[in-house]
């Protein structure tokens, strides 16, 4: 197995959607993607490429009781982060995954959990594997455009909800400004399409308040 790392940021802050929200977390931003969505907002981050020894990240991150791996797509690196995992059974880590790849050994660590954000660009597939996680440690979240005659009409989206618990699903608003007011009413939006679905509402705190 490779013991390189390829990131493109490490940072301390506060997660702002989805699980563990509002909880201050180190992240590991790691290196590329499979997928090139149109709505993407890490292109810029997620194409720098860092490398650090995996030994070296382990010592790093011992310090922190939660872990959450973005990118980009980590399951790109999934034998590492395996690895990671396994070293560091202390720590509670969360994937951030479009769930298009194979999570192998993931899924068999009590302390992974799965952020599953499914996007249009893949036609919202989901591996098969991540039928095998547990509910308790898994999410399927969803960027939601604010008017819902787009949602409806999104009939590729309405099939995989449909084939989901609900009580895992999570709506989050599709942001198209950075205005307050805008964000607020984009928000509420969504909050009113979740509450009419019987899904839950995820807010995007790093966006709403500007944190990274």
């Amino acid at each position: 197995m490779e013991k390189i790392v390829r990131y493109s940021e490490i940072f301390e802050s506060f997660q702002g959607e989805a699980q563990p929200l509002g909880e201050r977390v180190l992240f590991i931003r790691l290196s590329g993607c499979n997928l090139n969505c149109s709505f993407c907002d890490t292109k810029e981050k997620i194409n720098i490429i860092n490398e650090i020894d995996i030994d070296q990240l382990c010592d790093q991150i011992s310090f922190y009781s939660t872990v959450v791996i973005t990118g980009g797509e980590p399951l790109l690196q999934v034998d590492t982060i395996t690895y990671l995992a396994i070293l560091r059974p202390n720590i509670t880590f969360y994937i951030e995954t479009n769930g298009v790849l194979n999570p192998r050994g993931l899924i068999q660590l009590k302390n992974v959990n799965f952020n599953i954000s499914p996007k249009p660009d893949a036609k919202y597939h989901i591996h098969p594997k991540f039928k095998n996680v547990e509910a308790k440690r898994k999410i399927y979240k969803f960027v939601i455009d604010p008017d819902e005659k787009v949602f409806l009409v999104n009939t590729e989206l309405q099939d995989v909800i449909q084939q989901l618990p609900k009580r895992s699903i999570y709506f989050m608003p599709l942001t198209t400004s950075l205005d307050k007011q805008m964000l607020l009413e984009e928000h509420a939006s969504v909050a009113k399409i979740a509450r009419k679905y019987k899904v839950n509402f995820s807010p995007r705190l790093h966006i709403l308040f500007d944190f990274q």
